[in-house]
């Protein structure tokens, strides 16, 4: 089983351990000097001719061209195709546009409202009357 080693960063100034990829201590602000990785070798990459790798391109796209082949739809696709576009159209037909008209009332409850109004009125002034002498 293999371990990864993993380096602690510590502050120089009041040895605290410090997150990675911080450029501050948060204990007491000081910057932090971060050890720097070990230098990974790059292996070389060997690069194709412009024409090898257009051909190797065609020869890709032709074998997915075989492997899809794409048919003509047939008589039965068809009419389940033109069904399907009759309903969409059936559905996005525009509405009929509905005619409004507001008409006033003729018997209109004037006096019985402004009635009911002062009547409850006086009540709620009387509770609040009641409750301040009371008290």
């Amino acid at each position: 089983m293999s371990r990864n080693v993993v380096e602690k960063v510590i502050c120089e100034k009041c040895g605290v351990d410090v997150r990675e990829n911080t450029l501050f201590c948060y204990n007491c602000g000081s910057p932090v000097n971060e050890p720097e990785p070990d230098p990974v070798e790059k292996p070389e990459v060997e690069l194709e001719p412009a024409d090898e790798k257009k051909s190797k391109a065609k020869a890709a796209l032709d074998d997915l061209a075989k492997r899809i082949k794409i048919e003509p739809p047939t008589d039965e696709e068809k009419k389940l195709a033109l069904a399907a576009a009759e309903r969409k159209k059936a559905r996005n037909m525009p509405r009929k546009p509905r005619d409004i008209t507001w008409e006033p009332i003729e018997d209109a409850p004037d006096r019985i409202l402004l009635l009911i109004s002062v009547l409850v009125t006086v009540i709620a002034g009387a509770v609040v009357v009641m409750t301040v002498f009371w008290k």
